[in-house]
This record gives structure tokens, C-alpha cells and sequence, in this order.
């Protein structure tokens, strides 16, 4: 995998910022997303993972109450970038692993809110599609996903695994 050209500074910079309470906790991952967003291939996930898992980092958050669930929702986040990335070079394995992250995240940050629960169940059938799972995909795809691309995703995912039979991520997310 390749790494990011975000990841130095990031790290540097803004980890420093927001421990020194130059960075307000909302600002700090408003700039990991806006870098993240910054570029279609999403590897800026790579740098804000090892950000937002730093020892230091994890303990600022955890004493956060305020601020933990949108940190655990971004870690979702982050790690189900980096998944894509990996699917997207081929290596199942190690999306499987990133994308179930993504999922472990998401439970932890997930409230009453409509949306958390939507992108729950959009990691949950990212991993049933990786594990070749059509029960759980189908299942998911029936308990509501609420965002359209992402319903249609899973959707995709159901119909590469009934015509095809095999895991085809690059192929069954692009359609």
C-alpha cells in the first residue's frame, strides 16, 4: 500500500495543535476529513489512522466525552477508507481486516441517530460481501440502509455475488 503524502504533517502538526489546545477537538477532525476528502483515492485515511490511534491521541479523546463518539465514528471512517483502498488493490484480506475495524469503530460510536445506524449496517455488508456472506448482504440491505449510494452499493454487492459468485470489490462497487 502506499502511503500519503498527508501523513507527516498530519501527524505533526495537528496532533501537536490539538494537544496543546491550539486545535479545538470539532476543528481537528474537521481538518482530518476535509483532508480525506481532499483527493478521490481516500489514502489520507492511512495517515489520519495512525493520527487518531496514537496513544496520546486515543487518551485526549477518551477523556473527551463530549467529542469520543464523533472520534470513534471517524475511526469508522477512516478504517473503512483504508479498507477501500485495499480492496481496490486486491488484497481481500487486508480490507476484510480494515473494513471489520470500520465495523468494531461504528458499533462503539453508534447512538439512536438514523445515519450511525445506516453506516453501520453499510460496513456490516461491506464485510458480508468480502466474506462471501448473501444471507447477511440481503439482510442489510432490507433493514434500511438510508443513504442512496450506499444502498445501492450493497445492492451491487448482492447481484455480484448471484451472477458471478465471486468477490469482485473494484468491479461490484463501481457498477
Amino acid at each position: 500500500m502506499k502511503t500519503s503524502p498527508f501523513e507527516k504533517p498530519v501527524e505533526k502538526d495537528l496532533g501537536k495543535e490539538l494537544l496543546s489546545g491550539t486545535l479545538d477537538p470539532e476543528a481537528f477532525l474537521d481538518e482530518l476529513l476535509a483532508r480525506d476528502q481532499a483527493t478521490g483515492d481516500r489514502r489520507a485515511a492511512i495517515a489520519n489512522i495512525k493520527l487518531l490511534t496514537r496513544p496520546d491521541i486515543a487518551e485526549f479523546f477518551s477523556g473527551q466525552s463530549e467529542h469520543q463518539a464523533r472520534y470513534e465514528g471517524f475511526l469508522s471512517f477512516s478504517y473503512f477508507h483504508r479498507g477501500q483502498i485495499e480492496a481496490g488493490e486486491g488484497d481481500n484480506g487486508a480490507a476484510s481486516a480494515s473494513f471489520t475495524q470500520a465495523l468494531a469503530w461504528a458499533r462503539r460510536a453508534e447512538t439512536n441517530d438514523p445515519q450511525e445506524r445506516s453506516w453501520r449496517l453499510y460496513v456490516e455488508g461491506t464485510v458480508a460481501y468480502l466474506e462471501s456472506d448473501l444471507a447477511t448482504l440481503r439482510k442489510v440491505y432490507e433493514d434500511g440502509i438510508e443513504e442512496d449510494r450506499n444502498r445501492e452499493i450493497i445492492g451491487n454487492f448482492i447481484r455480484s455475488l448471484e451472477t458471478d459468485g465471486k468477490v469482485d470489490y473494484r468491479s461490484a462497487y463501481a457498477k
